[in-house]
């Protein structure tokens, strides 16, 4: 590889410019067509959407400055020459002539930032353009690898906000640089996996990886991003219509595990693995199962560790690593799951201490999971049917809306005759509000009081209309109505009951 000299920087830094006057391939197709023209104006990309909101500004401006015009009577025509003339002869460019590829990426930082902060999605670009310049051996080069950058961006961008216009890109790059072989970290083992890209590819950029091929690296790197985006859409927005098109009649299947996950909430240490084994394994036919069985088993840590309590980046490391190591695709499909398995689960939260949560006393109505839980029981109960009640809206009602407590909590309860007779000391009934067994899901909570438990279920020949337990939409409400007496017993009972079913649903 030669030595640039001087001269060569300026012409580099140059076409470097001439980039930032020009926009991309696909950004000069819909400016075009949707900018310059009234094409559709359907858009998912926010570069896109910023180039239609200009073109309504300077609409609006002129409309307004025409109708003004028209009002006080002025000179409409002439005011639109003037204006011509404005731009077409006194609008004028400050030239600056750059020195080197470093300051090219420098001034393109310190512009953006007196607007909108950089994204490191944006940053990132940005030094990859800068790396070109610097290794590229001849302009032809610079210009293939800046049209590879620029139709990369433009493809992730697309895919990434098919269907899911709010996709967080800087967490999908931070995904991808977590499981991408040739990063900086996985040459030296670092296990705190930086959320600085921008900085980790300069610091790559610095290694004999990089340094011996530096313009096969960026182009691999653009392979990662280009493969990923697609990916990491049908995991963050699973039911997006086009979605995990390898699964056939498993499509269902990986969308509700891909939306147990998010419900669970916890989900952003294990994206990596699931995008990891989804790049590895959906292309067999043989594996799909295989691979729908790594999604069951993420769930069930990520649930077990909400189920404990656990700091939300419990695992991350483990996590990280297991899923670098499939990425590299020479990690069989049985191994990893073994590796969930024992690396994961049986190390933070094996079936002694999943049960032994589950059976604990504690407040599990201050429990974070418990509207994950009961909605989960809500669904098993439901057996496939279609389901009444949507996630989104149950979350935004509050907690007091939609859990009710079977044994009233209120400071009331007792002064209703059916409750001491069933818990006769304050104490007893301290200690059963909040246990497992004692709550349910419910619409009609502010219906209920601290009425008697026959009152709250109904008589068998309840009118329909009446907010009791055995007409209630939900069948874990109804199917407590098989109780005659709600006492301690019977709430162990309950309380039995559900722990099985989890046992069950997050089995190892």
């Amino acid at each position: 590889m030669r030595k640039k000299n001087a001269a060569d920087s300026g012409r580099i830094a140059k076409v470097g410019l001439i980039w930032r006057l020009n926009l991309n391939g696909s950004l000069r197709g819909f400016f075009q067509n949707d900018v310059l023209r009234d094409g559709t104006g359907h858009t998912t990309q926010q570069a896109e959407k910023n180039l239609l909101d200009a073109k309504q500004y300077f609409r609006d401006y002129l409309e307004a400055k025409c109708k003004e015009q028209k009002e006080e009577s002025g000179s409409l025509a002439e005011y639109l020459d003037n204006l011509l003339a404005l731009i077409t002869e006194s609008l004028g460019f400050v030239w600056h002539e750059v020195g080197s590829e470093h300051e090219v990426s420098v001034i393109f930082e310190t512009m953006n930032s007196r607007g909108r902060p950089l994204t490191q999605f944006e940053k990132v670009k940005n030094l990859l353009f800068f790396l070109g310049g610097r290794y590229a051996s001849d302009e032809q080069e610079l210009s293939s690898l800046a049209r590879a950058i620029n139709d990369t961006w433009s493809v992730v961008l697309t895919r990434l906000h098919s269907g899911a216009p709010e996709t967080d890109e800087d967490q999908f790059l931070r995904f991808v640089w977590a499981i991408y072989p040739k990063a900086l970290w996985f040459d030296e083992n670092q296990r705190d996996r930086t959320f600085d890209i921008h900085k980790a590819v300069k610091e790559s950029a610095k290694k004999p990886d990089f340094v011996s091929a530096p313009l096969l690296w960026i182009n691999d790197f653009l392979k990662w991003l280009r493969d990923y985006a697609p990916i990491y859409r049908d995991i963050q927005k699973p039911d997006f219509s086009g979605s995990f098109p390898f699964a056939g009649n498993l499509r269902n299947d990986f969308i509700d595990r891909c939306q147990s996950i998010d419900r669970i909430g916890r989900e952003a240490n294990l994206i990596p693995l699931l995008m990891a084994a989804y790049r590895c394994y959906a292309s067999n036919a043989t594996q799909l199962n295989d691979l729908k069985e790594v999604f069951r088993l993420v769930e069930v840590f990520s649930f077990r560790l909400l189920l404990q309590g656990r700091y939300a980046s419990t695992g991350r490391s483990k996590a990280f690593d297991l899923a670098a190591e499939a990425a590299k695709g020479q990690l069989p499909v049985a191994v990893l799951q073994d590796r969930i398995r024992i690396d994961l689960i049986d190390y933070y939260c094996n079936d002694a201490y999943f049960r032994d949560h589950l059976l604990s006393n504690r407040n599990f109505y201050e429990w974070n999971g418990i509207r994950y839980f009961l909605f989960e029981y809500e669904r098993d109960l439901a057996k496939g049917n279609v389901l009444p009640l949507d996630w989104p809206a149950f979350t935004k009602l509050e907690k007091v809306q939609t859990i009710e407590h079977i044994l009233p909590q209120g400071d009331n309860t007792l002064a209703n005759a059916y409750w001491p007779k069933q818990f006769p000391t304050p104490e007893i009934w301290r200690d059963n509000i909040n246990c497992f067994g004692n709550l349910c899901i419910t619409e009609w909570n502010p219906t209920y009081g601290n009425k008697s438990f026959p009152e709250k279920c109904g008589q068998p020949n309840a009118k329909p209309e009446e907010r009791v337990y055995r007409n209630s939409k939900f069948q874990s409400e109804r199917e407590l109505v098989q109780w005659s007496v709600w006492t301690p017993q019977a709430i162990n009972q309950r309380k039995e009951k559900l722990v099985q079913f989890a046992l069950r649903r997050w089995k190892r």
